[in-house]
């Protein structure tokens, strides 16, 4: 392993105290599996790590020890495999631990090459299901295949769950809402949008949403609204966050509703913020949300004409009327060209003021996990919102690690109360795929 920019003990540096090598970081396949790919993770309120993803064709989840250790008390040795529908294929996208411990898990029922369906599960603190929810712990959100008729005549007609691409692995999230009831997106196509699902306890659609307990977030101008991000504010508000197509250019795309999951007309231009710079190209991969309704858009940048080796790491605030945040880097785009080969910042979260990202640089060996922290707001007039936190690796901001022999892919983050920073993905060799944990100090 190398591990730039970093001093033991300080902030950014592996947690020496994790996993059973005491190096910060445990690479795995779940259970038995030949392939195994981590796509998200999550906090319990014991602190114990949960990890879902993909275990050859079925979902997977793992529960770790606040040290890094298999928990033996979770499913069979740690670990939950399974299948949405006995006899399909299954994958695991997003995770998330509920209040009382039990899981939830969002992932894709896959019918065959060309067709699969958000579905959902939830878990039981030992791994089992729970039957209260869906049939016997599992639910295959419906597909009513009929156009849209209940949206406005602005938009194009669309078909709701009936897509080719639903759910894809990597693409749903899941958020929990008071009440114990969830938010589900996830994204489709062709044409490509998204669609925000909202579900009672027990895990029926919840009417009293959209009319009808789902959304489907469509920009009326374009053909297709590439969804990759959901974030919930204090109030309940959803902002939906994602990329369109300008002119051959990729620009951000925000859309903003109500608890209600009615559009709020008021935000952007009808409900949608577009923005980018001109003639460039900007990957919205995550939201996170910092308070007033103000979220930081999460991704990459890159040049016109430059393949993704000249793509940077972006960042860019934006107010709660979706214009840009001028607390932040003064409302400008926030870049930082931290590899050679390319790299994105793919997923993020904030505490304290301050944000941490995560991502991963392009490339074959070069292709390494990227964790870094800025500052959200001015600090005694001394640190612009948006600039990099020099008490994070070494002074840089940032730290850059290899988790496994050849390339990294990263796509989960969460932040311990004690301020360590742990991060998932996937390590991709020559013999296979395998998936990982890394624990940084804060």
């Amino acid at each position: 392993m190398t591990t730039k920019n970093r001093q033991p003990n300080a902030a950014g540096a592996l947690d020496q105290r994790f996993g059973a090598g005491k190096t910060g970081k445990i690479i795995f396949d779940f259970a038995d599996a030949l392939t195994s790919t981590a796509y998200s993770v999550a906090l319990q309120t014991d602190l114990k790590i949960v990890v879902a993803g993909n275990a050859g064709g079925k979902f997977a989840i793992v529960r770790l020890t606040t040290e890094g250790f298999l928990d033996d008390s979770f499913g069979s040795g740690g670990f939950v495999t399974g299948e949405f529908q006995q006899g399909f294929n299954a994958s695991g996208s997003a995770v998330s631990s509920l209040p009382d411990n039990k899981i939830i898990l969002v992932g894709s029922h896959i019918v065959g090459s060309s067709e699969s369906h958000v579905a959902v599960a939830k878990f039981l603190t030992n791994g089992d299901l729970d039957t209260t929810f869906g049939d016997r712990g599992r639910l295959i959100l419906p597909a009513p295949l009929k156009a849209e008729s209940s949206m406005p005549a602005a938009h194009p007609p669309r078909l709701a769950w009936a897509s080719e691409r639903s759910a894809a692995a990597g693409s749903a999230s899941i958020h929990k809402l008071p009440g114990g009831k969830i938010l589900v997106h996830s994204q489709h196509g062709y044409p490509t949008y998204g669609v925000i699902a909202r579900l009672n306890e027990n895990g029926a659609l919840d009417t009293s949403f959209g009319g009808r307990g789902y959304i489907v977030v469509a920009h009326p101008d374009f053909d297709n609204t590439y969804t990759n991000a959901l974030q919930v504010d204090a109030d309940n508000a959803i902002i939906a966050g994602g990329n369109i197509i300008v002119q051959g250019k990729t620009r951000c795309v925000l859309a903003r509703y109500d608890a209600d999951g009615k559009i709020d007309t008021a935000y952007g231009q009808n409900g949608y913020a577009v923005f980018g710079r001109s003639n460039e190209n900007q990957q919205l991969e995550h939201l996170v949300g910092y308070g007033d309704g103000k979220v930081l858009a999460i991704g990459a940048f890159r040049e016109e004409g430059a393949d993704f080796s000249a793509s940077q790491c972006m960042l860019w605030g934006r107010d709660s009327d979706g214009g840009p945040d001028k607390g932040f880097n003064k409302g400008l785009i926030t870049l930082a060209p931290v590899a050679e080969s390319g790299a994105i910042w793919s997923i993020g979260g904030v505490s304290n003021n301050k944000v941490t990202v995560a991502g991963f640089s392009y490339g074959a060996e070069e292709s390494d996990t990227f964790v870094g922290r800025y500052h959200l707001t001015d600090i005694d007039g001394e640190n612009s919102g948006g600039s990099l936190d020099s008490s994070f690796g070494g002074g840089v901001g940032w730290v850059r690690t290899k988790t496994g022999p050849n390339a990294d892919v990263v796509s989960g983050l969460v932040l311990q109360p004690d301020g360590k920073i742990v991060v998932c993905g996937t390590s991709i060799s020559t013999t296979g795929l395998k998936a990982f944990v890394v624990r940084c100090l804060g």
